[in-house]
């Protein structure tokens, strides 16, 4: 009796863009110095300076998946893209 494997679809787990991670990290890491070096009397919002951060580091937001929102690129569509403008660019200039 032969077992037959089901393909694997692959999930990619990131759903922040570059920008999306960049203004995270910026922001995050923002209030955790704010938290540090302004008092003892809010270091309670440096808590939430490491939220911002670790969703930036994983490229990965709970909130998002939740919405079906995503900022990153689609590597599917960025690859389809990128061939059919190849092949545009082999046919010439007479078509």
């Amino acid at each position: 009796m032969e077992m037959k494997l089901l393909p694997i679809k692959r999930i990619d787990p990131t759903n922040l863009g570059p920008l999306d991670r960049a203004v995270r990290t910026l922001l995050g890491l923002c209030l955790v110095i704010y938290a540090v070096v302004d008092s003892w009397a809010y270091s309670w919002i440096g808590l939430f300076g490491f939220v911002p951060v670790v969703t930036a580091i994983l490229g990965w937001c709970p909130v998002y998946t939740m919405l079906k929102l995503s900022t990153a690129e689609d590597r599917n569509a960025s690859e389809a893209a990128s061939s059919s403008t190849s092949s545009s660019n082999r046919e010439g200039p007479g078509g």
